[in-house]
This record gives structure tokens, C-alpha cells and sequence, in this order.
């Protein structure tokens, strides 16, 4: 939790216990990884900050280089909260890529995180059609946001959308959501097809 105290945040004392006794011991290495390590600070705070620019650069909110750089930037202010140092953190979209590009040398995929994505990567396609449309689309906007050697880590393969066409789909989404149009209209208009989606299909077979 933060505190707003006179124009600046603060973390309270409960929150950083919390963080400090967050420790996971991985079986496979002998090691233990704390949560206060400079190591995990740096990239959580990089994971999240390159996951909501790629958002806004897929699903519809245009910015410029010169914002995007702003926003890394901005994003110092939350990461001295957790304890990071901004002189350690990335100062440009560019360098940012190049820190999450850089990770794949070392991170690796534990059993606890594959259990995890296991809906992801084989979602269920059963149920109401607008709703499991809604839901796997959404799955989808997820996975595409993943750098290309994430996914290849975490096996994604064989799904009911292609990923860009998921991506462009909620884009889309955003857009109409944007002209105060309902959420059942918003459905309904990008689900004018789906008869024709693997949905459908794979329900017909099995009725």
C-alpha cells in the first residue's frame, strides 16, 4: 500500500514486510530468490512497465517516441517505492526492450509458471459463444503482448486466434467501447461471424 504524504508517496511499514519476506526457493537450482533483490525489483518493475507500452501500442492508444520515453521515465517514480534504483532502470522505450530482450539468457520456465498459463495455452471452448469469444480474444491480447522468445518459452502454439488478429480484434473493441456503444452491441458487431469461428465449429462436431 501507498500513502499520499505532502506531494510524494510512501510505502507503509506492512507493505514492506510483505515484500521483504517474499522469498521462493528454486528446487531445481538450490537457490533462493527474495522479492527486495535488486535483481526482481528491477525486473518486475521493467516486466510491467514494457507490458503496458506494448498495450497501448496494440490496442489503440497512440503515442509518440518522445511520449513513450516520458512514460519509462515517469515510471521511476513507482519504482523507488518498491526500492529500486532509477539509476539501474532503463530512461527510453528503446532501452527497455533491450533489458527485457536481454532477460531471455537467463529466465527459464518452472512447472509452477507453466500449471499457471496452462488455461492460457489451452483454453476452454465451451460455453456461452459470445462470452467464450470475449474470453479467449482476451487470452489472446495477453499472449500477443509476450516477446516472441516468451512465447516460444512457454509453447504457445495451436491456438483458436491468431494472436494479431486477437490483438487487432480488441483494438477494434476499444475503439467502438470508446464511442460510449454498449457492450452487448460491441459483441455483436465483431461477432457478426461467429458461426465461422473454431468455436462453432468444434461444437457442431460434438453436438
Amino acid at each position: 500500500m501507498f500513502l499520499r504524504t505532502g506531494g510524494s508517496y510512501v510505502q507503509t511499514s506492512e507493505e514492506l514486510v510483505l515484500h521483504r519476506n517474499t522469498v521462493k526457493y528454486r528446487l531445481h537450482t538450490g537457490t533462493t530468490l527474495r522479492a527486495d533483490e535488486p535483481v526482481w525489483i528491477d525486473w518486475t518493475h521493467n516486466a510491467l512497465a514494457f507490458a503496458l507500452l506494448r498495450g497501448a501500442e496494440a490496442f489503440g492508444l497512440d503515442l509518440a517516441p518522445a511520449e513513450q520515453d516520458r512514460f519509462v521515465v515517469e515510471q521511476h517514480i513507482a519504482a523507488e517505492l518498491v526500492g529500486a534504483d532509477p539509476a539501474r532502470l532503463p530512461a527510453t522505450r528503446a532501452d527497455l526492450e533491450a533489458y527485457v530482450d536481454e532477460q531471455r539468457h537467463w529466465l527459464s520456465l518452472s512447472l509452477a509458471a507453466a500449471e499457471v498459463t496452462h488455461a492460457l495455452r489451452k483454453p476452454n471452448l465451451w460455453g456461452n459463444p459470445v462470452k467464450v469469444f470475449t474470453f479467449v480474444v482476451v487470452q489472446d491480447d495477453m499472449l500477443s503482448l509476450l516477446p516472441e522468445w516468451a512465447r516460444l518459452m512457454y509453447g504457445i502454439e495451436g491456438r483458436p486466434m491468431n494472436l494479431g488478429a486477437a490483438a487487432r480484434t480488441t483494438k477494434r473493441l476499444i475503439g467502438i467501447a470508446r464511442k460510449n456503444e454498449s457492450y452487448d452491441r460491441m459483441v455483436a458487431e465483431i461477432t457478426t461471424r461467429i458461426d465461422e469461428t473454431p468455436y462453432r465449429k468444434v461444437r457442431a462436431r460434438k453436438a
